[in-house]
């Protein structure tokens, strides 16, 4: 008895109860794409990276903490409350939209703190 690993790449299994089980064609899966990330920018997001079959998003921007540093000591510490709710709530907020071979659109939060 061995614990081999099958080295033959696992195909992908069609989605329950899709109408049929053909694979998209390339052109298809980019056009599903590239529709999803023109509505995700016409909504104020911003392409960070694009391949044929994915892309991330991103909305937001990350906190100035140099310039909340400088308010909350001028400020004698009461702006650190101030940055604190800004540092929770704040940020880039990020988005993988992908295409399997069924031509299934898959939007993804991705969270990265």
């Amino acid at each position: 008895m061995t614990d081999e690993v099958d080295p033959r790449p696992v195909e992908p299994v069609p989605p329950a109860g899709s109408a049929s089980d053909h694979n998209a064609t390339a052109d298809e899966r980019k056009r599903k794409v590239a529709d999803q990330v023109r509505m995700e920018v016409t909504q104020g997001a911003r392409v960070e990276s694009q391949g044929d079959f994915d892309a991330v998003v991103a909305t937001g921007k990350e906190v100035n903490h140099t310039v909340h540093l400088i308010a909350t000591i001028f400020t004698c510490g009461i702006w650190g409350l101030v940055w604190l709710v800004f540092a929770l709530t704040s940020g880039v907020k990020r988005k993988m939209i992908s295409v399997d071979p069924y031509g299934q659109l898959l939007v993804q939060n991705i969270n990265t703190k």
